[in-house]
């Protein structure tokens, strides 16, 4: 009906693309969407921030639209060309970490109002987080070379990445120092200048 998803009237696509509360008749019903259950679902990794999980989401959406073109015009019976590639990836451990616990006994709770499933989220272990940020961007490094001040430009570029998402699950300030074995001023300006940043990119 509508060529970009943020021009249909009755959607939530803005609430989840930038977090615009769509022109709707009355203002309550953005509150019917849970976010932070949701947009973890189209995520590349687990600990994102939540401006790193509209990217993905954004990401996944113009995938779904270019893939659908593709097969309206013969794409997808071989006679056109090919849907574009996937731009998520699969993260292993995502499933454990995030939407797992919803579906197991005693972690899954329905309240009183019988409206919607409860449960608490696993929150990862710093080292599991470290791991996961060292797989997708330095494979050569292990967790213990980028605890600490040593290792120069890139080991403090990885402990920046670590920082923000150990913040993203719920870690303060003085934990991540701890962990990392930093001075705690590094930590505030690393999640100070994480935040300009996603503030710059909406």
């Amino acid at each position: 009906m509508c060529d970009d998803p943020a021009c249909y009237a009755w959607t939530s696509h803005s609430l989840y693309a930038d977090g615009a509360a769509p022109n709707w008749p009355d203002a309550r019903l953005s509150t019917l969407f849970r976010l932070q259950e949701t947009l973890p679902l189209f995520a590349t990794g687990p600990s994102l921030t939540e401006s790193q999980l509209r990217r993905d989401y954004r990401a996944f959406i113009r995938w779904r639209l270019d893939t659908d073109a593709v097969q309206a015009n013969g794409g997808s019976n071989g006679a056109g060309p090919a849907p574009p590639p996937f731009p998520l990836y699969p993260h292993e451990g995502l499933w454990a970490a995030h939407f797992a616990p919803l579906f197991r006994s005693p972690g899954c709770s329905v309240p009183s109002n019988g409206d919607q499933l409860t449960a608490a989220p696993r929150v990862p272990e710093p080292r599991e987080i470290a791991r996961d940020v060292l797989s997708a961007l330095a494979p050569d490094i292990n967790t213990d070379e980028i605890r600490g001040r040593s290792g120069g430009h890139r080991h403090a570029a990885i402990r920046r990445t670590i920082i923000e998402r150990m913040s993203a699950v719920g870690y303060s300030g003085v934990q991540i120092a701890n962990w990392l074995r930093i001075d705690p001023s590094r930590v505030s300006r690393a999640l100070a200048a994480a935040r300009v940043r996603d503030r710059s990119s909406l």
